[in-house]
């Protein structure tokens, strides 16, 4: 499937492509510098993402062109997060089962900066994964966290919840090893 600069017909209203004035200059540079392995040299970042596109629809079905250049530029925003004062997060979301929300983490598992897929962990775990790494997260399952009945996970979803701003912080008590 090629994708061209013309607007998706599948959004009403929709008048503007995302291009590549959508990132400040350095932003530009850090993706073009972490993605160009996809298929050599992209000359611009509009290509790149182009690349990214093709990808993505060689494994997962999508419901509109809309759904994937947003998971292109969400894609993009992982490699320059840095850049940002706020994150947004990739809801990847739908009322069938068995429809390819997992084969899209999977995917975006190697395109990501730093991803971690896991269909599960713990609040530790995610903090020090955090600390050591600043990972993007491909929580897998993750309606289960969210659930409005999940009460054992509400340390992670504050967690979670506090994760998209740029100096969010999360205290916590390190006891001492005895002397």
């Amino acid at each position: 499937m090629a994708f061209s600069k013309q607007p998706p017909e599948t959004v009403p209203g929709y008048d503007h492509y995302p291009g590549p004035d959508l990132l400040d200059a350095e932003g530009q540079t850090k993706v073009l510098e972490a993605l160009t392995e996809l298929q050599g040299r992209p000359d611009s970042l509009s290509d790149l993402l182009d690349d990214v596109m093709g990808l993505l629809v060689q494994y997962v079905v999508f419901p509109s062109d809309a759904a994937v250049v947003a998971v292109a530029l969400w894609v993009a925003h992982t490699h320059s997060v840095e850049c940002f004062d706020t994150t947004p997060r990739l809801a990847i979301l739908s009322a069938e089962k068995v429809c390819g929300k997992t084969r899209l983490l999977e995917v975006l598992n190697h395109i990501c900066a730093s991803p971690v897929f896991t269909p599960n962990l713990t609040t530790a775990a995610l903090f020090r994964l955090i600390d050591a790494r600043q990972p993007t997260v491909l929580l897998d399952e993750a309606d289960a966290i969210f659930n409005p009945r999940a009460h054992n996970f509400e340390e992670l979803r504050g967690l979670l919840n506090a994760g998209y701003r740029r100096g969010a912080t999360v205290p916590r008590v390190v006891a001492k090893a005895p002397r």
